[in-house]
């Protein structure tokens, strides 16, 4: 796999994980360790597609190849997830002998599940915390099913979609099941709904009835007061943002136009904060909502591309945000599958209502790093302070920050991969504090 680093402005890291001619929206995963996986969509022939899944060895990106047959022309069925003990899980679509496939990494195995003897253009897959994989899909009508034992369970949720219901799915705490699709509309056309069970019944509501409805994805997550929240593309261009408390609030997005591509579009952090990413003309947009309101990003680029599209994106339980997107040239001859990490700024006024009476703190997760780590501090009062990485006989390796410091926590992705393998200490430095963590570097 090609592997290029690009330190961005901070606090961005952006790598370059495959290039090729034609490849197309790609899906992340994180597991508990805060490691990424991305799942990849490549041409095989004129009508089957490759479908492998990348993840970190040590300093590379390394590609298991477990799908041939994977259908054209359905790439938004494509979806995965991995669970608490970190096993990954994929749903997608196969062209001969046609039919709906959910597989799941089993050490260097993929054991894979026909769930339906028809392709399938939209699927979703989330995981609950005893490691039940639970999928939406399109038929004829909009399917729930689960895995109970070895059998999956099968209900109808709604009867009453279009050809393209571009379907979601996410668990609330109790591993309860939330759908977001849109619906057959009346003459105006498709609408945005949800479905969610009540009294083991599905329930299904109108989340908003735009002026010129659409199909396009939508992004469901479940918040921290365990209440749905959804993205959506009513118009195909027009980027909108729904949150329900008794009822349904919807809100525009920033520019007011783009594309979101993909079920993992939406996420939110540890301070019950929605992050979108979308497409906009030629960039790709990062737009998050604090306390002051809503945000926008324009991720870079590296130098071989002018065009940055749309992708996915996942939070660790650590506040790092782990992005995959692709980008090409003008003439789309060229494009590269982008994994993009870190925090966006603009948001550390928001984090210092977090930190009041705290003293000075660095964490580094992992400490066993293979490749890169993320580095966070704390600082409870302004005060300038240094970051910096020695090694085991005392010589400064890097300095990776040194300024004065606004009240807030901070974080930042650090790539070791240069680093010789051995045991180093980052240090903070304060006013009257320092704070000093062991790493242990291995290859």
């Amino acid at each position: 796999m090609t592997h290029l680093i690009f330190f961005l402005l901070v606090p961005w890291t952006m790598e370059v994980v495959t290039t090729g001619t034609d490849l197309y929206y790609p899906v992340i995963a994180v597991n508990s360790l805060g490691n990424p996986y991305i799942l990849v969509i490549k041409p095989r022939t004129s009508q089957v597609n490759y479908l492998f899944l990348c993840s970190k060895n040590a300093s590379n990106w390394v590609a298991d190849t477990f799908e041939l047959n994977m259908s054209i022309g359905w790439r938004t069925s494509v979806d995965m997830t991995i669970s608490q003990n970190n096993h990954v899980w994929a749903i997608y679509s196969i062209y001969n002998p046609a039919g709906l496939i959910v597989a799941h990494k089993d050490n260097s195995t993929w054991p894979k599940d026909t769930i339906e003897n028809s392709v399938s253009s939209w699927a979703s897959i989330a995981i609950d915390n005893s490691g039940i994989p639970h999928i939406t899909y399109q038929t004829a009508h909009l399917i729930y099913a689960y895995l109970n034992d070895s059998l999956w369970q099968k209900t109808v949720v709604d009867s009453n979609i279009y050809t393209e219901s571009g379907c979601a799915i996410d668990l609330d705490l109790g591993s309860q099941p939330h759908i977001s699709y849109f619906r057959l509309g009346s003459i105006m056309g498709d609408n945005p709904w949800y479905a969610k069970k009540i009294a083991g019944e599905w329930h299904c509501e109108e989340i908003d009835n735009p002026d010129i409805p659409n199909w396009k994805p939508t992004s469901i997550r479940i918040n921290l007061d365990n209440q749905p929240c959804v993205v959506y593309s009513p118009s195909g261009t027009l980027i909108k943002y729904a949150y329900r408390d008794s009822i349904w609030h919807c809100e525009a997005l920033g520019l007011g136009s783009g594309q979101i591509y993909t079920k993992k579009s939406l996420d939110i952090d540890s301070l019950n904060r929605p992050y979108i990413l979308y497409s906009y003309g030629s960039n790709t947009l990062l737009t998050y909502k604090d306390s002051i309101g809503w945000h926008e990003e324009i991720l870079p680029l590296t130098p071989t591309t002018t065009r940055g599209y749309g992708g996915s994106l996942r939070i660790d339980k650590d506040g790092i945000i782990h992005i995959a997107r692709f980008a090409t040239n003008d003439d789309y001859t060229y494009r590269e599958i982008h994994y993009i990490y870190g925090t966006p700024e603009g948001i550390e006024e928001d984090k210092r209502l977090n930190v009041k009476g705290e003293r000075l703190q660095l964490k580094v997760l992992p400490n066993i790093v293979g490749h890169y780590a993320s580095l966070r501090y704390t600082i409870p009062v302004r005060q300038r302070v240094s970051l910096k990485l020695y090694d085991i006989v005392g010589r400064q390796v890097e300095a990776i920050d040194e300024r004065i410091a606004e009240q807030g926590i901070y974080s930042y992705g650090f790539d070791f991969s240069n680093l010789s393998q051995g045991i180093y200490f980052l240090i903070l430095e304060g006013k009257e504090e320092t704070k000093i963590v062991k790493i242990l570097m291995v290859k």
